[in-house]
């Protein structure tokens, strides 16, 4: 196609290519959708411009939606006018300086905004994706491969509105250090807290390492169900795991603003693991990184570390 308009009604594409050499407009009160692996391309300089409609990508996990180049160059991709676009399991490729824009006038629809959506090959010296809008959103998934092609930015929020989260990005080219953010309006967190420990505690520290004199004696299961801790994990083990294991701790991650705001009620998880006679602390299958799901940290972490038979330890772990 040298143009393809849609001024009214609805359009599916389902599993097909469609190429356009110049642009392609979606006007209000229309709306075209992809599925199943659609494809799109196209021509160098062309824009796709959503103007008042709505245009979905709805991609799954082994049939992802394509926008990409019809052979060379790049072209534009705003979404203005009231327009809106929904994506999921979708990939933008050889998108221009501005990468998929969404001006102030536009927005991101969906359940599951850019949900598994990936960005890459933009132009050199330009951004992958830059949102001047309004809406408060937050974006799983997201990928920002390796950057080999040139983009300075993967995104770019101009202007002081609105706010983006992005959770669990993946790719070489994502999180903060290549955004552009003037007004601090985006944040990359990750769902999963993954936290490597050194803790010595000032009972069985010997001046070298531990001692591990209680070793013997430690009971195979999590032993800070009682007061004061009322922890009511199931973390059992059939041996305690090498005769290097000082005890048993209890890790109770806090999110706040300073140490002394970390009271028990802005703990965010917890987790029985045990602490080796060099200061690791690992889990219940030797692990040294532990591992908490389904887990964000808004302010700042602070790391709780409880000892049955010795003392506490309390300290800021990281931003």
């Amino acid at each position: 196609l040298n143009e393809f308009t849609l001024m009214t009604g609805t359009v599916s594409i389902s599993g097909n290519e469609l190429s356009c050499q110049n642009n392609i407009a979606i006007n209000s009160n229309a709306n075209l959708s992809f599925y199943d692996g659609s494809i799109v391309k196209m021509g160098d300089n062309g824009t796709v411009s959503v103007s008042g409609g709505n245009l979905a990508l709805n991609g799954t996990e082994t049939e992802n939606i394509l926008f990409t180049k019809e052979s060379t160059g790049h072209y534009g991709f705003e979404v203005k006018s009231g327009g809106t676009v929904e994506a999921v399991f979708s990939r933008f490729e050889f998108l221009d300086l501005d990468g998929l824009h969404i001006l102030n006038t536009g927005s991101i629809g969906g359940t599951a905004p850019l949900q598994n959506c990936t960005f890459s090959d933009g132009e050199v010296n330009g951004t992958l994706l830059t949102i001047e809008n309004y809406q408060v959103l937050e974006f799983e998934n997201v990928s920002f491969p390796d950057n080999t092609w040139g983009s300075l930015y993967n995104v770019s929020k101009p202007n002081n509105t609105g706010q983006i989260t992005f959770v669990d990005a993946q790719g070489g080219f994502s999180g903060e250090n290549f955004e552009s953010d003037p007004y601090d309006l985006i944040d990359w967190q990750e769902s999963d807290i993954r936290i490597d420990l050194t803790a010595f505690l000032e009972g069985p520290f010997n001046g070298t390492d531990m001692n591990t004199g209680i070793n013997s004696v430690l009971p195979i299961s999590q032993p800070f169900s009682a007061v004061p801790w009322n922890y009511s994990g199931t973390e059992t083990v059939s041996a305690i795991p090498g005769t290097d294991i000082v005890d048993w701790v209890l890790i109770d991650l806090r999110d706040t603003t300073s140490a002394d705001l970390a009271i028990p009620s802005t703990s965010i998880g917890m987790q029985a693991a045990f602490l080796r006679n060099d200061g690791r602390v690992i889990d219940l299958d030797g692990n040294p990184v532990l591992s908490f799901a389904n887990t964000m940290v808004k302010n700042d972490l602070f790391v709780v570390v409880f000892s049955e038979s010795y003392s506490r330890h309390f300290g800021k772990c990281c931003n």
